[in-house]
């Protein structure tokens, strides 16, 4: 045997063993060897109890087991790896159903300390009961058939003011419905978490939306997330997108969202040193290529110590 070869093969048969002892721990020494069948009472204690304005989480979030057992509350789920107040502050409770060995750590991650907790063997089910005193103060989607919603040239003199409003779909057209472009509610994957968000596809260069609420309450912070969802961050037929928002015509920001990312970041502006007041807040989203520009944003006024 070549003796260049040779040494090669003592780590690589240490790797080997190694490998293969870590495959067998996590099969039958390690915790976290869970059944399917091992969520069934905690999916039960869930049923029981859930009311029409809760939402459930699972934890960890990949893990498939519990939906068979939750089929009768679909629309309630939360699929999330970690919640955030602006997706659950109008809600009643949030379930959890979690591996009891991730408890704490998952614990750690919410944004509202735990109600009540009930354990089922390897797992727990813990209810979260979300403040009447709410940190977010106001919602943009929440109060989307206030907005202004208007097509405008870069210079942002208007083209065109979207006055249809269709109710049941909560979604601003310019004229007649359009399946791409319009400014509406929409649930997408924005980042690794799905998220309720105003989908505002770019219309057509060089216009653009802009999008206004007039007179929103300001608080302590007023933070807008946006991004392209994970379908329009896959193709690659359009461009980067930019998007502006301004606050009280004294503040401003922009934000350039790259064209082959999905996100769901934040611009946050310190409002507190006029909390209390009311003010316009306009957002303006435009691109150069906008094919399969799938973007989503919304945006929130908020308390202090708001994660």
């Amino acid at each position: 045997m070549n003796w260049r070869a040779a040494k090669w093969l003592l780590p690589a048969a240490i790797l080997v063993v190694a490998g293969s002892f870590s495959i067998i721990a996590q099969i039958f020494f390690l915790p976290g060897d869970i059944k399917p069948e091992d969520w069934k009472s905690a999916a039960d204690y869930v049923l029981e109890h859930i009311g029409p304005e809760d939402v459930i989480n699972v934890q960890p979030n990949w893990s498939e087991a519990p939906y068979p057992y939750l089929t009768d509350v679909g629309q309630q789920i939360l699929r999330q790896e970690s919640p955030l107040v602006s997706d659950i502050h109008d809600r009643e409770n949030l379930w959890l159903l979690v591996e009891t060995d991730r408890l704490d750590k998952v614990l750690a991650k919410m944004p509202f300390p735990a109600t009540s907790r009930e354990a089922f063997d390897t797992i727990s089910v813990v209810q979260i009961e979300i403040p009447v005193e709410n940190p977010v103060v106001y919602d943009l989607l929440a109060n989307l058939e206030d907005a202004r919603v208007e097509r405008v040239d870069p210079a942002g003199k208007m083209l065109n003011h979207c006055n249809t409003w269709n109710a049941g779909k909560r979604t601003w057209y310019c004229g007649r419905p359009d399946a791409w472009i319009y400014v509406g509610e929409n649930f997408r994957t924005l980042g690794i978490d799905p998220h309720r968000c105003i989908m505002a596809n770019p219309p057509k260069a060089p216009e653009r939306w802009r999008v206004t609420f007039k007179d929103i309450p300001l608080a302590d912070t007023f933070r807008l997330r946006s991004g392209l969802d994970f379908i329009g961050a896959r193709s690659r037929r359009g461009t980067d997108v930019n998007i502006r928002v301004s606050v009280a015509d004294k503040w401003s920001q922009e934000r350039i969202i790259p064209a082959r990312e999905t996100s769901w970041d934040a611009i946050d502006f310190d409002t507190s040193a006029v909390a209390g007041e009311q003010a316009d807040v306009s957002v303006e989203i435009w691109a150069e290529k906008p094919l399969d520009r799938f973007l989503c944003f919304n945006g929130w006024s908020l308390r202090a110590s708001t994660p």
